[in-house]
């Protein structure tokens, strides 16, 4: 399995006009970084002045500018105009690399004191104030220096070719580790993790620590002088883990499943997964997955979520599994919401039909499920879009932090099993029983078993009735989600598409519900005694009625054509469409253990025209 991820930060703006801004805290934004003019030290020279502006901007790299004027006291840093890199705060422990490049000039006359160099820093609280600083200074003109405890180096170091001392002071409650090069540059380029790396033991930086800043620019004390930068680019690197989740396991304690790592180059993995699995078919068992390594970010500030994987799935026997991405987000300690993308709904895994978009509850924790109409061994897009393309009635606020990106299998889930147990010698009275466990998505229909009749399609103009019996019972758990319902279809040719839909709800078991495009019952109806509220939508090019009992009905003795008698005229289907379906069943959506055992049901349909349409000379269990 080949597998890449990364997550980008949000291009709020871009700038490519060589305007300059003067203002102590002015600032322009690419894609990729923030451009500060920060006259944070201005108050040590009232009449100073500094400006800055953005020359180009080139993908992920950018030219700018700064000019300044500074007098007052020769110790004082009076400002630190910068562009600042753009990403979500990650421990440092998850970070593999810093790359940055940097080309400049620095004109000046007389005397100046000032630097140029990167500055970064470290927080143990997502939020709260930087603890490390550390710089890496590439020039120290006119005598500035870092912050020293001891005036002295606490190590010389070689990183990207050229020598740096390493300087250990303190800025108040903030610890400050300072790379000055021995010699100037005008140019540089490598990994600045190194920098963190290259900390004596003694003085590290916990990983556990947040990377909060990168920054790159200069730090003037007086003079004057023009910094030009012709190139910069950084980034901010993490990397993906991959792991063998068993955490449902304990179904069978027996079996295992292992994963291993088989290549890494860059951001691209390679890995593989094998189990063997027995026990609850309900039950996952594993999630071995590939998770890419970031810190929490808002919703809103994330850019693109780029994956591409390629994969193959070998198997034996029976398997029921699937192939997923899995997103999670939160707003508190909990996770909220998770988004899942399903490649492959292997042997009647939940989500095997071809309805893009699910919608469920987990505990407290909200589903949406996409699942691939086939399965897809191959895939590469930004999945930003599956956030996009939720319904705006089920948005996840941009005010959540996204938490998880990972992508692997999880083997198991539910079942179902129904059985004819009696019928009549002509047919025309049945029995049977429908078993089943569903686990997943609990607004999902994961099945319906029923009982189709056998008959020729026939225009609505020709059905004089539709007489029905039915005698039930339903054992289910309090978590059960399920209706029991009869299912009537039309189409405007007798071998059509479905064009319109007519369910009778005898029962509506736990939080099932039927479509309804204004979210109640258009009318209340009375058939046989029974009220039903009528209800209406649409599934996709389908119009669906749905008329729901206002209580569990378990016995039921009248005419279906009475329902689409009352369907109103203006949106009705017209005499001419066909009858092309019958059905009565259970729509099982969610359950520890449910059945339903239907004592006796009959069904038929009595026409104006000659002749008798009724029961085919043996039952059908769909």
């Amino acid at each position: 399995m080949k597998f890449s991820a990364a997550l980008s930060a949000v291009a709020i703006a871009a700038a490519t006009a060589k305007t300059e801004f003067c203002g102590e805290q002015n600032k322009t934004e690419t894609a990729d970084y923030i451009i500060y003019n920060n006259l944070w030290g201005a108050f040590d020279d009232p009449n100073g002045h500094q400006c800055m502006g953005l020359d180009s901007v080139d993908g992920s790299t950018i030219a700018w500018h700064t000019s300044f004027s500074w007098n007052g006291t020769a110790w004082q840093v009076k400002s630190f105009a910068n562009a600042a890199l753009k990403f979500d705060h990650v421990p440092i422990a998850n970070v593999t690399s810093i790359p940055s490049t940097i080309e400049f000039e620095f004109d000046y006359k007389g005397k100046l004191v000032a630097n140029v160099a990167f500055d970064m820093f470290t927080t143990s609280i997502l939020g709260g104030n930087a603890e490390y600083e550390v710089m890496v200074w590439l020039q120290a003109i006119g005598g500035a220096g870092p912050l020293s405890n001891t005036g002295k180096p606490i190590k010389e170091v070689n990183v990207g070719g050229v020598d740096f001392s390493l300087y250990h002071g303190k800025n108040g409650n903030m610890t400050v580790y300072s790379y000055v090069a021995a010699n100037t540059t005008n140019s540089f380029s490598t990994d600045f993790k190194q920098f963190f790396d290259e900390l004596p033991a003694n003085n590290t930086i916990a990983p556990e620590q947040y990377l909060i800043n990168v920054q790159a620019g200069t730090e003037p004390f007086v003079g004057n002088g023009t910094l030009t930068v012709s190139k910069y680019s950084a980034a901010n690197l993490t990397e993906t883990e991959h792991y063998v989740d068993l955490w449902g396991a304990h179904d069978d304690p027996k079996d295992t499943q292992c994963t291993g790592l088989d290549s890494v180059d860059d951001s691209n993995i390679a890995w593989h997964t094998s189990y063997r699995w027995k026990g609850s078919k309900l039950q996952v068992k594993s999630f071995a997955n590939a998770a890419l390594k970031f810190g929490k970010v808002p919703l809103s500030k994330v850019k693109s979520i780029p994956s591409t994987i390629k994969y193959d799935f070998k198997s034996k026997g029976k398997v029921v599994a699937n192939v997923a991405y899995d997103l999670f987000t939160i707003s508190t300690p909990d996770a909220e919401y998770e988004i899942m993308v399903w490649l492959a709904a292997i042997g009647g895994a939940v989500g095997s039909v071809s309805i893009n978009l699910y919608h469920g509850k987990n505990g407290n924790m909200t589903v949406y499920s996409y699942v691939a109409s086939k399965l897809t061994h191959s895939f590469s897009t930004d999945f930003k879009q599956f956030f996009h393309k939720l319904p705006a009635k089920h948005t996840v606020s941009p005010k959540q932090y996204l938490t998880h990106v990972q992508v692997g299998q999880r083997p198991g889930t539910g079942h179902q099993c129904t059985t004819l147990v009696s019928a009549s010698a002509d047919n025309s009275t049945l029995g049977w029983t429908t078993d089943y466990k569903w686990g997943g998505i609990t607004w999902n229909v994961k099945g319906y078993p029923n009982v189709g009749l056998h008959f020729k399609p026939i225009e609505l103009a020709n059905v004089e009735s539709i007489p029905t019996t039915i005698n039930y019972t339903y054992e289910y758990e309090p978590t059960t989600t399920a209706n029991v319902a009869y299912d009537l279809f039309t189409s405007s040719t007798p071998d059509g598409d479905f064009e319109f839909e007519i369910m009778v709800w005898l029962a509506a078991i736990g939080t099932a519900w039927p479509l309804s495009s204004e979210g109640k019952n258009i009318k209340n109806i009375t058939v046989s005694g029974v009220e039903f509220m009528h209800n209406h939508g649409v599934n996709g090019n389908m119009t669906v009625f749905s008329y729901v009992a206002s209580e569990l009905t378990e016995n039921f003795s009248g005419d279906l054509a009475e329902f689409i008698d009352n369907l109103p005229e203006d949106v009705a289907p017209d005499a001419k469409q066909y009858l092309t379906k019958v059905q009565c069943g259970t729509e099982s959506y969610h359950a520890e253990n449910a059945t339903m055992t239907v004592a006796s049901y009959t069904v038929a349909v009595n026409t104006l025209l000659q002749g008798d349409i009724g029961f085919s000379s043996s039952p059908s269990i769909n």
